[in-house]
């Protein structure tokens, strides 16, 4: 029997993606940072992000504060900052305005009687 032929060297594994270090700041601090839908840490905070050239969802949230979407397009080393507005709460204008009605009801039935 001729001897078995030399295995090919194994295919060398694929360069790993170079990575940039995305700073994220926000206004106020302390809001949870999610990248690509994965909880990244609480700003102000430091991540790792490969550069391939992919857009990757972010979002910012704080309680109290209407959440903060937007695009990265990792290229190198990169600061994103957002503002946080506060949420808009409706429940002291409708409990007012439901107030007031009662209040005019019951004056209108005092009336009445």
């Amino acid at each position: 029997m001729p001897p078995e032929p030399p295995k090919p060297p194994p295919e060398p594994s694929p360069a790993p993606a170079k990575a940039a270090l995305i700073t994220v700041v926000s206004t106020p601090a302390g809001a949870s940072v999610e990248i690509d839908g994965v909880p990244s840490g609480t700003t102000p905070c430091t991540v790792e992000v490969p550069i391939d050239g992919q857009v990757r969802p972010i979002a910012l949230r704080l309680r109290g504060y209407q959440e903060h979407v937007g695009d990265l397009r990792v290229t190198d080393q990169l600061r994103y900052a957002a503002m946080l507005h506060p949420r808009r709460t409706w429940w002291p204008v409708i409990l007012l305005g439901t107030v007031v009605a009662l209040a005019a009801i019951l004056a209108l039935t005092r009336l009445a009687h």
